[in-house]
């Protein structure tokens, strides 16, 4: 344990009732605050939102931080021949955990773009590195008008997990995996970071669904848990683990509220990469036990699907009330979801992840096999 001195607990990082406020604690459940910064603090890092503050000098002296960058992907060899770099601003999910993006279209929107297939990308170095993918498969039409839209993405080469990197771009999913497909991943060895490029995510962010259309009804907060479930479930068959490290804006829906994309960057964070996601840009969809694992620099040791389970959880309970994990503990509050939802989102945000249901059991749950009832979740 390290001496910290919080004025409050992170609300981002779980609930720990030995923090006092303005009083000094000895903790390991809360070492990064959400505070304003201070003069002498360790370290400060702003995520675009908060402003993030590690005060523990031990931890921040070990901590590489994931800051948001402007990059030139055009002088970084990025950007295909065929390609341009676009005005529109990167989606917000690609930014959650710090780096630099920016959205990508063909130079002439009405011909084929082959600058994801077998086009060379320089790296910085002057070796190519080959893109991955078919040509065919890459002309993804954009709301029926033909243009297509791409976003890179520029991590530092620490940060990122090249090998599962490199195995998800080569990898060719079908349209029931929903993970947003990566297209190439090339590493700017001159510029220290690692470029990948993502299919523009088809949907609505979850936030911004929430924002125009309100709570989810119950059919269709049990269709997003299901298909969260599943998706996070299929991971296990694959090299790769998610940690539960998803926040709302990398999740996306169709019209109808149906899961449309998952945005799968904590997938592609080396451990070192993962650590500071979960230091420098907590998100309540965390598991509490991330924090800790964290500060001890074993991300390794969390159980991914407990991660994944109670990130899940975290989202649909968003989704439908705009409760946070917290929240789900008042039983004023838990009394507006129907008694099914509740045991189920209780059981699978459990804050001990040896307690706490997985995604596969959760499938099995009654409430998402029983018909629904006419009230909506949020009453």
């Amino acid at each position: 344990q390290c001496r910290l001195e919080p004025v409050r607990c992170s609300p981002t990082m779980g609930d720990c009732s030995s923090c006092e406020r303005n009083k000094p604690s000895e903790c390991t459940m809360c070492p990064v605050l959400v505070e304003p910064p201070e003069e002498g603090d360790a370290r400060s890092l702003f995520d675009g939102q908060v402003e993030v503050t590690v005060r523990c000098p031990e931890l921040a002296a070990t901590l590489e931080p994931l800051e948001h960058l402007q990059l030139n992907f055009d002088a970084m060899g990025a950007v295909g021949s065929a390609w341009r770099v676009s005005e529109e601003p990167a989606p917000q999910g690609f930014l959650a955990f710090g780096g630099s993006a920016c959205v990508i279209q063909p130079k002439c929107d009405s011909g084929t773009a082959t600058a994801a297939s077998g086009e060379q990308f320089q790296d910085g170095t002057g070796t190519a590195s080959a893109a991955t993918g078919s040509t065919a498969a890459s002309e993804q039409p954009l709301n029926g008008t033909g243009a297509r839209r791409r976003v890179l993405l520029a991590l530092p080469v620490w940060a990122v997990d090249y090998e599962r990197a490199k195995w998800l771009s080569a990898l060719t999913v079908p349209e029931t995996w929903l993970f947003c497909r990566l297209r190439r991943t090339i590493c700017t060895s001159a510029f220290g970071h690692v470029v990948m490029e993502f299919d523009y995510p088809a949907g609505v962010v979850l936030k911004d669904w929430f924002r125009e259309h309100g709570t989810m009804q119950e059919e269709k907060a049990k269709a997003l848990c299901q298909g969260l479930l599943q998706k996070f479930t299929r991971l296990r068959d694959t090299p790769l683990k998610l940690y539960g490290l998803v926040v709302p804006s990398a999740i996306y829906l169709s019209g109808d509220g149906a899961l449309a994309n998952i945005l799968p960057l904590g997938c592609l964070l080396s451990p070192a990469g993962a650590r500071a996601a979960v230091l420098c840009h907590g998100s309540a969809c965390l598991a509490p036990e991330l924090s800790q694992a964290a500060v001890r620099g074993q991300l390794e040791d969390v159980r991914a699907g407990a991660a994944d389970a109670f990130a899940a959880a975290a989202l649909v309970l968003e989704a439908v009330s705009g409760m946070s994990p917290k929240a789900i503990r008042n039983p004023e509050l838990l009394g507006r979801l129907p008694e099914g939802a509740s045991d189920l989102l209780l059981r699978l945000l459990h804050e001990e992840p040896t307690w706490r249901l997985g995604c596969e059991d959760a499938l099995l749950h009654p409430w998402l096999s029983s018909r629904s009832s006419p009230e909506t979740l949020a009453k």
